[in-house]
């Protein structure tokens, strides 16, 4: 989120809301099910998880910043 933060506040001149932190990290994300297709000794949850992607979502910020 530093790196995110960083460009914000250098590029637009004040830092990013926490919505658009969420926002930008969402969409750079991948998401990953914890399911019972994995061959492992592990009790699975059947959650899903969102693996952060920091190149993607500083590519998310800088898309919104070109919008504005």
């Amino acid at each position: 989120m530093l790196l995110l933060q960083d460009f914000w506040l250098r590029e637009a001149g004040r830092l990013p809301t926490v919505n658009q932190l969420v926002r930008w990290l969402r969409k750079g994300g991948v998401e990953i099910v914890d399911s019972e297709t994995q061959d492992d000794n592990v009790k699975h949850t059947g959650l899903a998880f969102v693996r952060l992607d920091a190149l993607s979502a500083l590519e998310a910020a800088q898309r919104e910043l070109k919008r504005d």
